[in-house]
C-alpha cells in the first residue's frame, strides 16, 4: 500500500503542478452563495490558517473507527470492537476519526443511512481461527466452528459473559479446544485471513526464517503453540476444570462432539467433515477467544457513482468529492471477509476516479 501510495505521489509532483502538504489539518469546507464547494480552510502544527481557494475538494480521511461519540451514535452495537489502528498523526492525536465526514455534514452533505458495516477480524487463539471445537463460558458448543474470523465474532457478540470478572472485562467468550493431533491436522484448514495451516517440524525451523517472522501467516511450530496456549492438561477433567466451565455440561458438550467426529457428520451445526476431529489425544489445549479487534468502520458520505457528495435532498453538491473510507455505498451491515483486496481496491479505485472527476469539473 505504501508503495503504491509513493508511487503516485511521485508520479504527481513530475508533473510540477502539484504541491504536497504535510501536517496540515482538513477545518472547514468552503461553500458559495449557490452551494458550490470553492474551497477549504486548514491550519498546520503552529495553528497558522490558509484559505484554499480551489474548484473542487476530494475528501479521503479515512473512517471514524477512533471517534466513539460518532460510533455510539452511528453503529452502538459495534462498541465490544477495539479499534486496531491506533496512529497518531503530526501533532500525535489519534488518527481515523471522522474528521472528513464531519466536514462534510458541516457543508450539507449527509451521511449514508447505514448500517454501516465494521471491519472485524477475529485472530484466533494458538491455531489462529482454525475451525476447532468451542464452547462458550457456559460450556456449551454453540457454532459449527468452519467459518472465518469475522463470522466467528458475529457468533462471539452472542454468547453470554463470563463469570469471571477477570474473563468478563477481557471480553471472553468462549474457548477453542485441540488435542496432540493437531499438527497433522492443520493442513486441512482452509487458507485465509487468521487461519494457521502449516506445520514446521522443530528441525526445519531454521529453513523459515522470513515467514515464521511474520504476521498471520499461516505458519507455526511445536514451540509457537505451547507458547500461545491458554491451557494444556493431560486429561479433559484437568482441562474443564482450568477452564472454569461446569463439568458436567462441557464434558457432555465435547463427548457428543467426539461422537459426530467419529460418525462423519456433524448433525447439530452441519460442519464439514473433513474438519471434525475428536478431542481425545492428550496432552490438551485450549485458548480463550475473546471479542475481535475492528479494522474499519465502512459507513460514510452519501455519494453517486461520479463520487459527487450527496445533500439531504440527494442532489449533488457542486465541487465536493469523496473516495477511500469516507465515501458511503459500498458496504452495509457487514464488510466481505471473503473478497480478496476489496478494501484497498475500492479505495485506489474510486480514488482515482474522484480525482479524474473533480480535475476534469465532472
Amino acid at each position: 500500500m505504501q508503495w503504491a501510495c509513493r508511487a503516485a505521489q511521485d508520479a504527481a509532483a513530475a508533473t510540477g503542478n502539484v504541491e504536497t502538504m504535510f501536517a496540515t489539518w482538513g477545518e472547514q469546507l468552503i461553500r458559495d452563495e449557490g452551494g458550490a464547494i470553492t474551497g477549504i480552510y486548514v491550519h498546520d502544527a503552529d495553528d497558522a490558517y490558509t484559505k484554499i481557494n480551489c474548484k473542487s475538494v476530494v475528501v479521503t480521511t479515512g473512517d471514524y473507527g477512533n471517534n466513539m461519540e460518532m460510533r455510539r451514535y452511528y453503529i452502538p452495537w459495534a462498541g465490544e470492537f477495539v479499534s486496531f489502528y491506533g496512529n497518531s498523526d503530526a501533532a500525535g492525536t489519534i488518527c481515523n476519526t471522522g474528521d472528513g465526514h464531519l466536514m462534510c455534514m458541516w457543508a450539507g452533505a449527509k451521511m449514508e443511512l447505514g448500517p454501516h458495516a465494521p471491519m472485524t477480524h477475529h485472530m484466533g487463539g494458538a491455531l489462529g481461527v482454525d475451525g476447532y471445537l468451542q464452547l462458550n463460558m457456559e460450556g456449551k458448543r454453540f457454532m459449527n466452528e468452519d467459518v472465518p474470523g469475522q463470522n466467528i465474532a458475529d457468533q462471539l457478540s452472542r454468547q453470554p459473559l463470563a463469570e469471571s470478572a477477570e474473563d468478563r472485562e477481557a471480553g471472553v467468550k468462549s474457548w477453542q479446544i485441540f488435542d496432540a493431533k493437531w499438527p497433522e491436522q492443520i493442513k486441512d484448514m482452509p487458507d485465509g485471513h487468521g487461519y494457521v495451516n502449516h506445520y514446521i517440524p522443530a528441525d526445519q525451523v531454521d529453513q523459515y526464517p522470513t515467514v515464521l517472522a511474520g504476521f498471520g501467516l499461516g505458519y507455526t511450530t511445536d514451540q509457537m503453540v505451547e507458547e500461545a496456549v491458554t491451557i494444556k492438561a493431560d486429561t479433559i477433567d484437568d482441562l474443564i476444570s482450568q477452564m472454569g466451565l461446569p463439568a458436567d455440561v462441557a464434558k457432555a458438550e465435547i463427548e457428543r462432539y467426539n461422537e459426530l467426529c467419529h460418525a462423519g457428520l456433524d448433525e447439530d451445526f452441519g460442519k464439514m467433515s473433513k474438519r471434525m476431529f475428536p478431542v481425545e489425544n492428550p496432552p490438551f489445549y485450549a485458548c480463550k477467544f475473546a471479542s475481535a479487534g475492528m479494522l474499519v468502520l465502512c459507513g460514510g458520505i452519501d455519494c453517486d457513482l461520479d463520487m459527487h457528495a450527496l445533500d439531504t435532498e440527494d442532489k449533488v453538491i457542486p465541487g465536493l468529492y469523496v473516495a477511500g473510507n469516507t465515501m458511503g455505498r459500498r458496504f452495509l451491515v457487514e464488510y466481505p471477509v471473503v473478497v480478496a483486496g476489496i478494501s484497498l481496491g475500492t479505495a485506489m479505485s474510486f480514488g482515482r476516479l474522484a480525482g479524474k472527476n473533480a480535475a476534469q469539473g465532472i
